[in-house]
């Protein structure tokens, strides 16, 4: 044999080693992506029911007449505090996203998948807006939904924007995306106070990103997703000095302060609304109750 058929001797078997080498990954991927319910080992990504609650977080133990502290020395105490919860989207650990997921099954469950500021997808979501009393306690049920199963890292809550019977005057947010009516006492002052406020149509004001997952951060068949709002954090960024010096005026006729949007009682408002802490999002097993009341 020559040389020149000598180098397509070796040209040859090459070729062929490497379609046979890509022949193979070809046919692992397609087992690996065979559908929701055939995930790799250790990935995830079979399909699953979770149940998703809704529930109010106390304030130093108790619930109803709701107290919080303030920098300046505040003290709130909410009489009436409710919200419109929209989705909520919980996410996988990012290093398996990075690891794993590229290979793992298709995303081809009932969600479209939004992803959260790290650019992970969404492991779970519930796409439902619920009116909620944040003072109200228990938890209560707000559906099914189906999920790819797996660890968990962190949630995102959407607060969604008020529509149909919810977006009236006569709705228990006044058609705002949230209402709180109450009182803040210091030295001996009370003022009393009520207020709704608006939220614009973007992420970055609509949601709140990066919760910690709790409870056993795993859904699996039957898994249980409580959301808890704490309303504690609401206010906690108001600073009643600046805002009644600089801002609020004399109360209205009946003694209440109504602040309306834009002011500093809301902007102060925003802060705590957007913190993560201001939801709690944990997950337990089928037949268990998370701690979250």
């Amino acid at each position: 044999m020559d040389r020149g058929s000598t180098r397509g001797g070796i040209g040859g078997r090459g070729r062929r080693s490497a379609l046979v080498t890509l022949f193979a990954l070809l046919l692992w991927a397609a087992a690996a992506l065979d559908g929701p319910g055939c995930a790799l080992e250790g990935t995830g990504g079979r399909a699953v029911l979770v149940e998703v609650e809704l529930t109010s977080e106390p304030m130093q133990g108790t619930l109803g007449r709701a107290r919080t502290l303030h920098s300046p020395g505040w003290t709130v105490t909410l009489d009436e505090a409710t919200v419109v919860v929209g989705a909520v989207y919980l996410f996988p650990p990012r290093r398996e996203t990075a690891a794993l997921r590229p290979w793992g099954p298709a995303r081809a469950l009932a969600h479209a998948g939004d992803d959260n500021f790290f650019g992970v997808p969404a492991r779970a979501e519930y796409l439902e807006a619920a009116l909620h009393d944040a003072l109200e306690p228990g938890a209560r049920r707000l559906g099914r939904v189906v999920a790819e199963e797996g660890p968990l890292d962190v949630a995102s809550v959407w607060l969604d924007e008020p529509r149909g019977e919810l977006a009236l005057a006569s709705s228990p947010t006044r058609g705002h995306h949230a209402f709180v009516r109450g009182s803040a006492e210091r030295d001996g002052r009370v003022i009393r106070f009520e207020a709704g406020i608006d939220l614009e149509n973007t992420p970055l004001r609509r949601r709140v990103d990066n919760i910690p997952v709790e409870g056993d951060r795993f859904l699996g068949e039957g898994s249980v997703v409580r959301v808890a709002v704490r309303p504690d954090h609401w206010l906690q960024h108001v600073d009643f000095d600046l805002w009644l010096d600089e801002e609020a005026g004399a109360p209205d006729t009946d003694g209440v302060y109504r602040p309306r949007q834009p002011s500093l009682f809301h902007t102060g408002w925003m802060i705590g609304f957007h913190n993560r802490h201001a939801f709690r999002v944990e997950t337990a097993p089928a037949g268990q109750a998370p701690s979250a009341p």
